[in-house]
């Protein structure tokens, strides 16, 4: 059984994320069943942007859990994946 700590909302809020997630980190790294969720399904928000955003709350996880899975929405509630690797170069 996992467990997904998942950022649910309609707005980024990054610094908040960030202060969310590092501690969520610290109190569960090395847990393997952890997974975190960074921003569910994203809507109306450029990759760019989000990119943005998850490579700050991925560096505040990976402060203190370098292990566990993290999932990263892409826009158009997570269903435009091929973003992510048009533009990963």
């Amino acid at each position: 059984m996992y467990v997904i700590i998942d950022w649910h909302t309609d707005v980024t809020y990054q610094a908040q994320a960030v202060a969310f997630f590092g501690k969520m980190a610290q109190n569960y790294a090395g847990v393997p069943n952890v997974l975190y969720e960074i921003y569910n399904e994203p809507l109306n928000i450029p990759w760019t942007n989000l990119v943005a955003y998850h490579t700050d709350v991925i560096k505040a996880i990976r402060k203190f859990d370098t292990k566990n899975i993290i999932i990263v929405g892409t826009p158009n509630w997570s269903q435009d994946v091929d973003v992510a690797f048009e533009k990963s170069d």
